[in-house]
């Protein structure tokens, strides 16, 4: 496309009319999520957060130490929903877990908790809320579906929700200590280390569930007939995605991985993932295992250090709200002790892409859904955030700059962010502007951005005009702006990127120039820098300004240039 100036005089500087060529971005935009505080306050250790599904849209969030607390949208209400701490372990790993309400909650007011008792045991509980006060539940109304004995403090898994089946199911951890030294994951005769699902029923006398019939192991006498799957070390956190009621299991692992498992709504159970025979796609003790096939393998998984990822997975969920559209379908899960996360979706081949991002809050503990599909995260450091998202291109580039020595052109250009880019095509032409591909790079594809440089010898040099293709793995594209070298080795100064989404303008300046003015499209002057005769790299913080097209001019006493800038 072209842009003019038109001529006109202000502020000491002259406008000429200038051609600019300005390339359209085309590649896809990938979402960037972000924690928003929404309560740092009258929260202690919260481990949990979900909704009720009863249109009140408050959050219900449970704390490590048998309290379940509610935030209405605007602040906390005082009064515990409830408070169960005399019976609730917290050595260690144990502690009040998880909630998940009755389907039909609205109408028969049951929800049930998922904690360890004094003893130690998993334990599964039915109570009901008040019917005078939809805040309140009734302390009195519990009783015992499950309790589950354990031989260690750790590994307690933690999670309970409904299928869109009606069932409830509920995924339990090894039993705790290192390596399950009791087998307790693939034993069928062990409710340990397992996904049970359960028909839970609203009598007010045991029992309190009934096993399914459709349940994978109900005609096998060596599982338990609660089982659904089997081979699970400890599946803290694990989720239904609420439109398909695709399974996500987030397993935190022993020593060398951590996994995150996918099990398809089609899926009649039955699965076994591998514990303690495989840890994430690693053998881990394949002592008396079955073939390798047997197994279910995680469709991702990472290794257990800061530098790989981190060292406890916490699964997440699928983003399924209306807020931020590029964001729906995603799964979000994240590292408690690292702050990394990761984007994941179908890649459209039966495969699945993964994307890190860096630099989250660390000691999250759980992922969980307000009514509407928005997400919201728990931390350790009491504190419950809203997950929020921007759209943003898979790279950004901040430096583009050409050099002439001996008749050797150095090429460099530096990113602050990758996501999904596969690769730089450096293109170059002689002035006719058609350009020919000089060579290909390799994208490093760090979320954080990297330094490139690239060097060639030219045997006669009038003038070179660059341009860097962006290529994503999707082949999407994105140009940089056009950059060139004379015999003197003076490239044309620059703006890039030349879409701004945080305020701040990039430039790169080879002669010094005076001032810097800004204007929007009908030719108003809305912003100044002086200069100073800078030269080199600089960057300008913009005034806040409304998204759309604006014009950067540069001025000094021998030359005026402008370029077109997009601020969203």
């Amino acid at each position: 496309m072209r842009f003019s100036f038109l001529s006109r005089k202000q502020s000491g500087c002259v406008y000429i009319t200038i051609l600019l060529l300005h390339f359209l971005f085309i590649a896809s935009a990938q979402p960037a999520i972000s924690f928003t505080p929404v309560v740092t306050s009258g929260l202690n250790t919260p481990v949990y957060v979900t909704n009720a599904g009863d249109s009140s849209n408050r959050l219900f969030i449970v704390e490590k130490d048998g309290v379940i607390k509610i935030y209405d949208g605007n602040s906390m209400i005082a009064t515990p929903f409830l408070d169960v701490r005399q019976l609730v372990s917290t050595l260690g790993e144990r502690g009040l877990l998880s909630i998940a309400f009755h389907p039909q909650y609205k109408t028969n007011r049951y929800f049930f908790i998922y904690y360890t008792n004094l003893s130690g045991d998993i334990t599964i509980a039915r109570y009901q809320t008040r019917a005078d006060n939809s805040n309140v539940a009734d302390s009195s109304s519990g009783v015992v579906l499950l309790n589950i004995p354990k031989p260690y403090a750790n590994h307690n898994g933690g999670t309970l929700a409904f299928g869109k089946d009606g069932y409830l199911y509920f995924a339990t951890g090894d039993g705790g200590g290192a390596g399950d030294i009791n087998n307790n994951a693939q034993n069928g005769n062990s409710l340990l280390g397992k996904m049970i699902r359960i028909n839970v029923t609203i009598s007010t006398s045991p029992p309190y569930y009934i096993i399914p019939t459709d349940n994978p192991f109900v005609n096998d006498t060596t599982v338990k007939d609660e089982i659904w799957d089997l081979g699970l070390r400890n599946p803290f956190r694990w989720s239904f995605d609420r439109l398909t009621g695709d399974i996500w299991i987030g397993d935190v692992g022993q020593s060398s991985r951590e996994e995150v498992d996918f099990e398809p709504d089609s899926s009649k159970g039955g699965n076994n993932y591998g514990w303690h025979c495989y840890e994430g796609n690693l053998p881990y003790n394949t002592t008396g295992c079955l073939s390798q096939n047997s197994y279910k393998f995680p469709i991702f998984n990472y290794g257990r250090s800061s530098a790989n990822g981190g060292s406890t997975v916490i699964g997440g969920m699928v983003y399924r709200g209306s807020d931020y559209p590029f964001l729906y379908g995603y799964y979000i899960c994240a590292d408690h002790f690292s702050g990394n996360g990761w984007l994941i979706t179908p890649n459209g081949s039966n495969g699945w892409n993964v994307t890190l991002q860096a630099g989250l809050p660390t000691s999250i503990a759980s992922f969980g859904e307000a009514e509407n599909g928005e997400l919201y995260a728990t931390s350790l450091n009491d504190t419950l955030y809203q997950v929020k998202a921007e759209e943003i291109l898979p790279v950004r580039l901040t430096y583009w700059h050409a050099q002439l020595q001996n008749n050797n052109v150095t090429l460099s250009w530096e990113t602050a962010f990758e996501q999904n880019l596969q690769q730089f095509d450096i293109e170059y032409s002689t002035g006719d502007l058609k350009f020919k591909k000089l060579a290909t790079i390799t994208a490093t594809n760090k979320p954080s951005g990297s330094a490139y440089n690239y060097s060639y010898d030219v045997k006669a040099v009038t003038k070179f005009f660059y341009r860097l293709k962006m290529v994503d793995r999707d082949g999407a594209l994105q140009y940089s702006n056009i950059i060139s070298i004379t015999a003197n080795g003076i490239n044309q100064n620059f703006i890039l990127p030349n879409v701004i989404n945080d305020r701040v303008l990039n430039i790169q300046l080879n002669e010094p120039f005076s001032d810097l003015n800004m204007y929007s499209t009908d030719g108003k002057k809305i912003f100044h820098q002086a200069l100073a005769g800078r030269t080199g790299r600089l960057n300008v913080i913009l005034p806040p300004l409304s998204a759309g097209i604006y014009f950067i001019q540069l001025c000094s006493r021998n030359s005026k240039i402008a370029q077109k800038i997009v601020v969203r």
